[in-house]
């Protein structure tokens, strides 16, 4: 991994900092629906708290490009997928 690579895994990897009118987006919330049978406001919510949590599991970017398209066929983005892991 060179320098370019580390750097941008660190930065993905970071916790998001946002602040109390922080708002999941529309397609994210339609996402962990149907993935995780959750309802608006509870998909809302536990997008919020795994943004928030810094302690959560995180892909490298190397580790997502690597099953980025069979992921995204089953209707995952990055974080709908690292929420899965942590709940199977």
């Amino acid at each position: 991994m060179d320098i370019s690579e580390a750097l941008e895994d660190l930065v993905a990897n970071a916790p998001d900092i946002y602040d109390e009118t922080f708002q999941s987006s529309a397609d994210s919330i339609q996402r962990w629906q149907t993935l995780f049978n959750y309802t608006p406001s509870e998909a809302a919510e536990r997008i919020k708290s795994q943004k928030l949590n810094g302690s959560h599991l995180t892909l490298t970017a190397s580790q997502w490009e690597m099953i980025k398209s069979e992921k995204e066929a089953q209707g995952h983005d990055r974080d709908s997928y690292e929420h899965w892991i942590e709940t199977h």
